[in-house]
């Protein structure tokens, strides 16, 4: 693994030095964000979504692209309502809103439908408030310079990482309305 995040930079600084236009071809998608100034990502070679890596990762255009870049958690949710862009969805009883991304024909309300949010967004918070749902603890793992936390909020798993360790028992979980992305 070390070697491999070595080798990126390498690679990323030759490209550069050099001035050379280069078509680096791979599936690991840390790979792709560190080494593109430009991002074509393909489905069974038909073209889902192509541009800097900041794009693909922060405005993923589809779920699959939303589920291809990053690590996330995709969680079936229930859709009350989408108006201007947004869309209102419920999860474990609880309403969260988030970014519209099902494009004109998507679905009506009642309708049951995905929501994508990455795990670096998910927020432990104190209590409950706007876009936050109840979870319990589960288990978390230890990664050095951070924790990463699994959650279960009715049946689905909801994961998370953080700077801090935390236990069992009742916690509250934030989505950002802008980071959670409904297809």
């Amino acid at each position: 693994a070390k070697l491999r995040e070595e080798a990126r930079i390498w690679i990323r600084a030759l490209i550069k030095r050099r001035g050379i236009t280069a078509v680096f071809v791979t599936h690991d998608q840390a790979e792709a964000l560190a080494i593109a100034d430009q991002v074509v990502l393909l489905d069974g070679g038909r073209l889902v979504q192509s541009g800097t890596p900041e794009d693909l990762y922060e405005r993923p255009e589809t779920l699959f692209a939303s589920e291809f870049m990053g690590t996330n958690n995709t969680l079936s949710v229930t859709l009350r309502e989408r108006r201007a862009g947004r869309a209102l969805v419920e999860l474990g009883g609880q309403p969260l809103w988030g970014v519209d991304r099902s494009g004109a024909d998507g679905g009506k309300a009642g309708s049951q439908t995905k929501g994508v949010i990455r795990i670096e967004a998910v927020r432990i918070v104190d209590g409950a408030g706007e876009n936050r749902v109840p979870a319990e603890y589960e288990t978390s793992i230890y990664l050095g310079n951070q924790f990463e936390h699994l959650f279960r909020c009715g049946d689905q798993t909801i994961r998370l990482v953080s700077d801090r360790r935390t236990g069992p028992g009742r916690h509250w979980l934030e989505c950002p309305p802008e980071r959670l992305w409904v297809f």
